[in-house]
């Protein structure tokens, strides 16, 4: 509601992450936006559609995506939303219709993942790993990224790094399986 999100206490550090199921509760997303629309310069917004994301393109979704400093989703989800048939297409379209400083990230599975920034595109590797449950990689990955950038790490440290958590994660059952950082340092070493 309007009211707990009045009490959350946002500086221009911090990373506020939106959810596409956040834009598809109609009696939620009004309040949402007027708040994300008063964060204070600087905030970085972070936006995964999720799987909802044929859902998203009316007026919530425009009155978003001038807010996004960093698009995060999975190959499947980018391309639905772009309407391309290519990673390297949709992170050129998301490219056109976000704003220009931001980073995009698509999620390629055990490929890694593919990253726009500063108008540079690069493949970000991943890992091969013997997939369990890919329920909840993206999480982690969006969750590590985040935590990366959060620490001072540049855009591909950040993103080996949470290519890594992914790949740990779906070597467990669930999606509650997110690795702490002792074990991301093991996949990639400790020094990266």
């Amino acid at each position: 509601s309007a009211d707990d999100l009045h009490g959350v206490l946002v500086s221009a550090e911090d990373y506020v992450f939106v959810s596409g199921y956040s834009l598809a509760h109609k009696n939620k997303v009004t309040a949402l936006l007027a708040w994300l629309g008063g964060l204070p310069s600087g905030t970085a917004v972070v936006f995964d559609p999720g799987p909802l994301v044929d859902a998203l393109h009316g007026v919530e979704m425009r009155a978003v995506l001038p807010l996004i400093s960093l698009w995060s989703s999975n190959c499947e989800e980018a391309l639905r939303f772009t309407q391309t048939r290519t990673p390297a297409d949709a992170l050129h379209r998301l490219a056109s219709i976000l704003r220009e400083d931001a980073l995009i990230v698509i999620r390629d599975g055990p490929a890694g993942c593919w990253i726009h920034h500063a108008g540079q595109t690069r493949l970000i590797p991943g890992f091969a790993v013997t997939a369990i449950d890919t329920n909840g990689a993206g999480d982690a990955h969006a969750g590590v990224l985040l935590a990366e950038l959060a620490r001072g790490s540049n855009v591909d440290r950040a993103a080996l790094r949470a290519n890594a958590a992914a790949a740990i994660a779906v070597t467990r059952r669930g999606p509650a399986t997110a690795p702490g950082r002792e074990e991301v340092d093991a996949l990639v070493g400790a020094d990266f």
